[in-house]
């Protein structure tokens, strides 16, 4: 198996750095071209001398070459000049500039610019008046940090605490160096000791980065042994995907920052002695590296030299064997991976159902209250409750996330309406309307709570069931997704019930580049080319099922997503509601090969009656010999009787037929071939399969009941149970 090595690393530092000299100048005359004095960000100065610097004091260090010192010396010293590229009076535009503009004002610029001078400080290269230069330079930069003093467990402020720790460290003696490293741990606290605010992959890679060196700084070694960081490092390989880089969700694009996370994850795997953190660390630089065609100079040296700095090579790489999990709890990742496998081309499947979580109030209603942030589910999240962020199979990505954002400042891909979710409106959608344009608001993120319901793994089927609850357009929205794993496909069953009284639009939406064909109910879609990553298996598609029903059409649009045109497929559904009324969905997920015939395909699914529907909903599949019925029980409430009595329900409250299938489980899979029956199903008393009894648990006395007999005889519900091979009467 590949694995990193200490010298691999250093000779892409070097590599990489020859790279970025012979393209240095040009950089900087272009930023001199590009320099917009009514940028909403303000004052930018460019931040490659400080990285440039930075790598040039780490080759001193590790190499001992005084030459690299020096360069980076005359690149931390000049800093300064930048700011002649904008107007002289420049500094009036914005209230922070009244005395002056900061030479550095990014929390991205300052950790490289500094660190770099820590590295080279002792070198012998600086004169007693550069380090006189340097450090007004950086005490200058302050109150760019000190006007803004951001808080609060995200990427920006873990950079701010690395910066702010940085500069007391480096200048000690300085006078307000005793209020740099109090700021440091004002802004770094929240992270060190909780958990992110943030539910974007792009910035996470950003925080852990800066968190790991914020606690290397102040010497606090006792992150590393916190739940909270642990936690991290393997929510991070749990996100893995065949593409060989995390799954993007939230204010992310596909496959970014993947330097940041090799670098993290190689650190993460020497202080846990972790080989799967240390596979991940492998596989992406692995990836990454085969896609330039084995480019020595590809990739980031910033990032690469933590990774030199950060990794244990003892710790050997061992690809994880784990299938369908959690990513990785209920309660602060709030996600769900579906696989079949860790290779790059297995079938990859990441359902987000993460809201604004109760924990970090403090961070997060200071964001919302401090900046104009409406759009994102705080911080640098989307509206993609129970949304399916991904999808890949045989190398070929077949559902995706909707990216980040074209320009500022909100970025309408965070909306509702750009994810694969079911997405409602308080209004009444007619077949004529157009869809996307009755959609689309302004944008705003749509509180809602959210919860997991079920979660289970079976020998052929898992399972999870989500809830998402939008309490001010006043609906209750469950998604269940079953992987078949034989089969290869998944079944999305969307139950929609209203809390009160009125009208509702609900729109299933899945989005993709191309639909290759098209029928009753079905379309045939393929997703090409992302961000340069080309379908491996060039002959998959995505062929999405949305049986047909009298009360809902389907159809397609085309609208800006992902910065390109994408297809819009959808299944639509307008009604008055009452409290209590139900609407329900049923889509089914085939990846196929585009030489198969679509119809004939879509035509082996079909909707069995079912006797609670819309309470209830079911699919039929034929696949081969087998016949297979999936049935979910959407109303959870219906079967609980009103009598206070222990069992609260009973066979008869919430027996239900799907089909063939009579039970009152609330999730089941019957799968029949060759006059045998294998069952699966959560939560039941009873299963009847035409008529033949195959699950009948005996019954119990229940005491101490509170009203009518003391005792009562009733059946308790089993959790979950699975048969193969019922040989059928």
């Amino acid at each position: 198996m590949f694995a990193t090595t200490k010298a691999l690393y250093l000779k892409q530092i070097k590599a990489g750095y020859e790279r970025d000299m012979e393209t240095y100048e040009q950089g900087l005359a272009e930023w001199r071209k590009s320099v917009d004095p009514n940028h909403a960000f303000g004052f930018g100065p460019p931040a490659s001398p400080a990285y440039t610097a930075l790598v040039e004091a780490f080759l001193y260090t590790v190499e001992g070459d005084r030459t690299c010192a020096e360069r980076a010396r005359e690149r931390l010293v000049t800093y300064r000049q930048f700011a002649d590229a904008y107007p002289p009076d420049y500094h009036q535009s914005r209230w922070e500039y009244e005395d002056g503009l900061p030479p550095i004002g990014s929390m991205f610029t300052l950790p490289p610019y500094l660190q770099a001078y820590l590295w080279i400080r002792d070198s012998g290269v600086f004169t007693p008046e550069d380090h006189r230069t340097l450090e007004q330079l950086v005490a200058d930069s302050m109150p760019s940090f000190f006007r803004f003093p951001e808080w609060g467990a995200h990427n920006r402020t873990a950079l701010r605490a690395w910066a702010m720790a940085l500069a007391a460290k480096a200048f000690p003696n300085h006078p307000a160096a005793a209020d740099w490293m109090q700021t440091a741990h004002v802004f770094g606290d929240d992270s060190l000791k909780g958990w992110s605010i943030e539910d974007a992959m792009l910035y996470h890679a950003i925080w852990t980065h800066a968190l790991i060196n914020y606690a290397d700084v102040i010497g606090d070694a006792s992150y590393f042994r916190r739940v909270t960081a642990k936690y991290y490092f393997d929510y991070y390989v749990s996100l893995m995907s065949p593409a060989g880089m995390l799954a993007d969700f939230g204010d992310s694009n596909w496959r970014t920052n993947w330097p940041y996370f090799i670098a993290c994850l190689e650190r993460g795997a020497k202080e846990y002695q972790d080989p799967h953190m240390r596979w991940a660390a492998c596989h992406i630089y692995e990836t990454f590296f085969e896609e330039s065609g084995r480019d020595e100079r590809f990739g980031s040296p910033f990032t690469f030299l933590f990774a030199y700095l950060w990794m244990d090579e003892t710790v050997k790489p061992e690809r994880p064997t784990t299938g369908t999990q959690e990513a990785l709890d209920e309660l602060v990742g709030k996600k769900v991976v579906f696989r079949n496998g860790w290779e790059r081309d297995s079938t990859f499947l990441l359902l987000n159902y993460k809201p604004e979580t109760d924990y970090g109030f403090a961070g997060r209603e200071n964001t919302r209250n401090t900046l104009v942030v409406e759009a994102e589910k705080t911080h640098h999240g989307h509206s993609d409750e129970n949304a399916i962020c991904l999808l890949m199979s045989r190398g070929q990505v077949l559902l995706h996330d909707s990216g980040y954002r074209e320009r500022l400042p909100n970025g309408k891909y965070r909306a509702d309406m750009y994810h694969n979710r079911i997405v409602a409106r308080p209004q009444l959608l007619r077949r004529d309307d157009d869809v996307l344009g009755f959609l689309h608001d302004d944008g705003h993120h749509r509180p809602m709570e959210t919860q997991r319901i079920d979660f289970y793994t079976f020998e052929e089927v898992d399972f999870s069931r989500t809830r998402a609850t939008d309490h001010a357009m006043g609906y209750r929205w469950d998604r269940t997704v079953a992987y078949l794993k034989a089969e290869d496909l998944f079944v999305v069953f969307d139950g929609v019930e209203a809390l009160r009284p009125g009208r509702l639009a609900l729109c299933n939406l899945f989005y993709t580049h191309e639909i290759l064909g098209q029928g009753p109910g079905w379309f045939n879609t393929r997703i090409g080319q992302l961000d340069g990553y080309g379908p491996a298996d060039g002959h998959a598609s995505l062929l999405i099922v949305m049986p047909q029903a009298p009360d809902r059409w389907e159809g397609s649009q085309v609208t800006r997503r992902y910065f390109m045109d994408e297809n819009c497929v959808y299944q639509a559904h307008g009604a008055d509601f009452r409290p209590r009324d139900f609407a329900a969905f049923v889509t089914v997920l085939i990846p196929i090969d585009r030489k198969q015939d679509a119809a004939e395909v879509a035509g082996r699914i079909s909707l069995p009656p079912v006797s609670r529907s819309p309470r209830a909903a079911a699919v039929c599949l034929a696949a081969g010999k087998k016949k297979i019925t999936l049935g979910v029980k959407l109303d959870l409430e219906e079967e609980i009787l009103r009598s206070n009595i222990r069992p609260k329900y009973n066979y008869a409250s919430g027996a239900t037929t799907y089909g063939d299938i009579e039970t009152d489980a609330r999730f089941v899979c019957c799968v029949e071939e060759g006059g045998r029956l294998s069952y699966t199903f959560t939560e039941a008393v009873r299963i009847v399969y035409r008529g033949q009894e195959v699950f009948a648990p005996k019954g119990y006395s229940f005491s101490l009941q509170y009203e009518g007999p003391w005792m009562i005889n009733g059946i308790a519900k089993w959790r979950a149970w699975e048969r193969k091979g019922v040989a059928l009467q």
